[in-house]
């Protein structure tokens, strides 16, 4: 499969990109065969990206369901709202390196701000 070069503010949910996205330093922020999500088209611009490498035939505006009415877009499923889907969440994401400490610290600090920016008062001392 092919690729081709287009202007970040072209790029559409779905993308994969074909080349990784580096940052000035030349630190990669998106790795290559990453599928482009709102977050990354928001973050991008504000990185200083200005235009993506993306395999050809991947998603356009259309089959990203760019300009389809609500009803036609795919169901996305419910947000994590409890203390306890995100630990199982994060627990998912880290499974594969669960005998790594640094993983497991980050795991723990990815925790306590998930659940805790999802109240709106302090957490209770254990």
């Amino acid at each position: 499969m092919g690729a081709r070069t287009i202007p970040v503010q072209e790029a559409a949910v779905g993308m994969v990109l074909a080349q990784p996205v580096a940052d000035d330093q030349g630190r990669v922020i998106v790795g290559a065969g990453t599928a482009l999500t709102t977050v990354h088209l928001n973050r991008l611009p504000r990185w200083g990206v200005g235009s993506i490498s993306i395999e050809d035939g991947t998603a356009t505006a259309q089959s990203a369901g760019v300009g389809l009415a609500p009803e036609a877009l795919p169901a996305q499923p419910d947000p994590v709202e409890t203390d306890e889907e995100v630990s199982a969440a994060l627990g998912d994401r880290f499974k594969e390196v669960a005998d790594d400490p640094n993983m497991q610290t980050l795991k723990a600090a990815a925790l306590r701000v998930l659940s805790t920016s999802k109240r709106s008062s302090p957490p209770a001392p254990d």
